[in-house]
């Protein structure tokens, strides 16, 4: 793993670990926002001290390319995850809530048979995508946010949980280099 990798996790994952722990979720947008100011600060104070790692090459510090959101909704409204219209009005919304620009209409198909069976989406954004899949059968909805924008993670789970009016959801944020 790389050292930019696992700073990265110490100071914005366990952050927002402590902050959910805390009661204090209004704090994650704020906070990785200041963490990715921080690695610029750190990568730059470092190549001024001209750190080296065991085989001389320098080690640097950069914000993460790409944000990666995965929200799990369950317990969604059985009626929202079935209507491809109703989830067309969802990435509309989505989109502009984060401040992303949708690139093309969004690619929307129910699809597979049996247990399987439900409406996939795919939206292509100018710094990447949103994707989700909806669980018919257990009313659940399993969204993919992915940017090398930054976008409020948090805020794009909340306001998944409130369209699909789902009782509950997980959040999962990945960095990538």
């Amino acid at each position: 793993m790389k050292l930019s990798n696992i700073v990265y996790n110490i100071l914005l994952l366990d952050f927002i670990k402590i902050l959910r722990r805390a009661k204090l979720p209004q704090f994650i947008g704020f906070l990785n926002n200041a963490v990715f100011y921080l690695l610029i600060y750190i990568q730059k104070t470092m190549e001024k001290s001209a750190l080296s790692a065991k085989n001389g090459n320098p080690i640097t510090l950069k914000r993460p390319w790409g944000l990666l959101a995965s929200i799990n909704l369950y317990g969604c409204d059985p009626v929202l995850i079935r209507e491809p219209e109703a989830i067309r009005q969802y990435v509309i919304e989505l989109c502009g809530l984060i401040d992303m620009k949708r690139f093309g209409e969004a690619l929307i198909q129910r699809f597979a048979e049996g247990y399987y069976e439900g409406v996939s989406l795919m939206q292509f954004i100018e710094t990447s995508s949103v994707t989700a899949h909806f669980d018919e059968q257990e009313n659940r909805a399993f969204i993919d946010i992915f940017s090398c924008k930054f976008f409020d993670s948090k805020t794009a789970a909340e306001f998944s949980r409130k369209f699909f009016k789902a009782s509950k959801y997980e959040l999962n944020i990945l960095t990538r280099d």
